[in-house]
């Protein structure tokens, strides 16, 4: 079930892109843009998995793809959290479980990442993210990123098929989700 933050059940759910340059710092690196699930503070229970694709022929070359997760932006402490997640190389995905709405980012690192490996995201002792709009995360994200110490980027990748794919995956999600909800509510009339 999809709350809202008030807790009445939700229809609708959207996932919107965050345009990003490749940020780097001296670990790691965005594969890609950061994704916002909106409305903000929606829960879901049970938890959601979601699953991105990736082309490893798209990954730079230096890049392992035992090395890629996703990371959710935390805006109080205006770092990224290392989600737990489980690579599969051999389908090339990357899944993990979500029970709130937040920014997601794929990512990946050349050594141990220095990301906060917390369940909690700072502020919130049960890892509820409160706040997460698109009008206000856009400026802080990209702001707080903008302020790292400048580093090189990665290689550029030959090309986007990677994104293409991400974004299909997470319509289908969404697409999943509506279906579901909408079938429950049939049964229900």
């Amino acid at each position: 079930m999809v709350k809202d933050k008030y807790g009445d059940r939700l229809l609708t759910l959207n996932i919107d892109v965050i345009e990003i340059s490749l940020i780097s710092s001296d670990d790691m690196y965005f594969i890609g843009p950061a994704y916002i699930l909106l409305p903000e503070e929606i829960t879901f229970y049970p938890s959601i998995t979601l699953t991105c694709s990736y082309d490893p022929d798209n990954l730079p070359e230096d890049i392992q793809e035992e090395d890629l997760f996703l990371a959710a932006y935390d805006k109080n402490t205006g770092e990224w959290i290392k989600l737990e997640c489980i690579v599969d190389t051999i389908n090339h995905t990357i899944t993990a479980e979500f029970s709130h709405s937040m920014t997601f980012a794929v990512f990946h690192t050349k050594s141990k990442s220095t990301l906060s490996t917390d369940n909690n995201l700072a502020g919130y002792p049960d890892g509820n993210v409160a706040g997460l709009d698109e009008s206000s995360l856009v400026p802080e994200v990209a702001s707080t990123l903008n302020q790292r110490p400048a580093s090189p980027n990665p290689p550029e990748s030959k090309n986007n098929t990677w994104q293409i794919t991400v974004g299909i995956v997470l319509a289908e999600v969404i697409v999943g989700i509506a279906l579901y909800l909408f079938i429950r509510k049939r049964r229900k009339a």
